[in-house]
């Protein structure tokens, strides 16, 4: 066998280096590449979370002076209501399947939260103060649990509410003289300073529904 030369060894060694320089080379670029991936979905998620808290934060404002009657009635200020966590919804008592459907899973959630749903008080504006007095909002919540607050008022005020939560409705004439409401179907989970921080949306998930509860009273 021939001997190897300094020369030899040299170059094998340089190119026994170059070669593994270049396979760290091939393990490290995947990474980078998923470390630049990951941070540039966090930061459009961080973006999308900002501007949905923005979008949030304009929801509610400039109706602190409303005037309502609550379903003990009791005329309060929009405004004074703040200092608990709620779970505001905007609907009637004539609501065949939204509204009764909404309670009953809000009511559900919080029995699935425990303990920790105690200081969550839900709020109930009806957007039909003709047929809705705070007699028939006080029978009408009683059956979801003692949270469960209803408030009515002077048709212009409600409006007023509702326009600022951005909750749209529309009077819908049935047969034989009646009517119905289409409307909004959001509920709001406004903070102790009487910020909306989250929407629920209708008929959402269990398991949706009560993360988000839990969530939302955590962070408060």
């Amino acid at each position: 066998m021939c001997p190897m030369n300094t020369t030899d060894m040299d170059q094998g060694e340089r190119q026994r280096g170059a070669m593994a320089g270049k396979a760290w080379l091939y393990v490290l670029a995947p990474l980078l590449v998923l470390a630049t991936i990951a941070l540039l979905v966090g930061a459009r998620l961080q973006t999308a979370a900002s501007a949905s808290n923005e979008a949030f934060a304009q929801l509610g404002l400039g109706a602190d002076d409303v005037v309502l009657i609550s379903s003990a009635r009791q005329t309060v200020r929009w405004g004074d209501l703040q200092g608990a966590p709620r779970a505001i919804f905007f609907g009637f008592t004539h609501c065949p399947e939204v509204c009764p459907t909404t309670m009953a899973d809000l009511s559900g959630a919080m029995e699935r939260v425990g303990t920790d749903a105690q200081a969550l008080k839900v709020q109930f504006i009806t957007l039909d103060p003709a047929r809705d007095e705070p007699d028939i909002l006080c029978d009408y919540l009683a059956s979801f649990g003692p949270q469960f607050e209803g408030y009515s008022g002077d048709a212009a005020e409600i409006a007023r509410l509702a326009r600022a939560f951005q909750v749209a409705y529309e009077r819908t004439d049935t047969l034989g003289g009646g009517y119905t409401l289409d409307h909004t179907a959001l509920v709001f989970l406004v903070d102790r300073r009487g910020r909306v921080v989250d929407l629920v949306g209708y008929q959402s998930p269990p398991d949706r529904m009560d993360a988000q509860i839990r969530r939302f009273l955590r962070e408060d």
